[in-house]
């Protein structure tokens, strides 16, 4: 979801919330949605242990074009 579209999503849900709590909300989901890429990836590359390596360079491939 794009930046505006969460912003104008939030401010319907929550109505009674003023800007800067509105802008709050917005960047601890920007950081959530930061944190939740990054132990994806994380999980996809731990997961790649379990594969031999010869297969490893073309699974990653595949997985992170």
């Amino acid at each position: 979801m794009s930046r505006p579209n969460l912003a104008t999503a939030l401010a319907d849900a929550a109505p009674d919330l003023n800007d800067a709590q509105l802008a709050e909300l917005i960047d601890m989901v920007d950081q959530a949605q930061a944190r939740q890429r990054q132990q994806l990836g994380q999980t996809l590359e731990d997961s790649l242990n379990f594969v031999p390596r010869l297969l490893r360079g073309q699974l990653r491939k595949i997985l992170f074009k």
